[in-house]
């Protein structure tokens, strides 16, 4: 038997049961309870799953941010069309420094598939790796 069929049998006594639900005991309530959350567990993830799982924080709620700092460094967390990025903003050397860079500051950007502070899937791709590892998970 496939988990297709499977999944059909359960949703036909799941169905089924919630017609006559009201007048069963608490035994039968109690294997009517258990049979939906075994059709649940079968069903494939679907993304709305997954973004249930991961709200954004404060970091990834698709604003400018500023996730750390320090003296001469500062890292944003930005978005820049559909790609999240973490972006540097480098001060130049200072004018004491023996360095050709003096006042010149440097930024960098990077992108990046997972929220560095929650661990939400940022892109397409990050949220299908995720998809598959829980069901990988599921059917072990």
């Amino acid at each position: 038997m496939t988990k297709e069929e499977i999944i059909k049998k359960y949703e036909m006594v799941v169905e089924g049961g919630e017609l006559v639900a009201p007048f069963m005991g608490e035994d039968e309530k109690e294997v009517y309870e258990m049979l939906k959350a075994g059709l649940s567990a079968l069903r494939p993830i679907t993304r709305e799953q997954v973004a249930e799982v991961w709200k954004p924080c404060k970091v990834c709620n698709g604003k400018t941010t500023l996730y750390q700092h320090t003296n001469t460094t500062k890292l944003f967390m930005n978005t820049f069309g559909k790609a999240t990025t973490l972006v540097t903003e480098c001060n130049g050397c200072p004018p004491y420094a023996d360095c050709c860079m003096k006042g010149i500051s440097m930024n960098s950007a990077f992108r990046i598939s997972y929220c560095p502070e929650c661990g939400r899937p940022l892109t397409d791709e990050a949220v299908e790796t995720i998809m598959k590892r829980m069901e990988e998970m599921r059917n072990d």
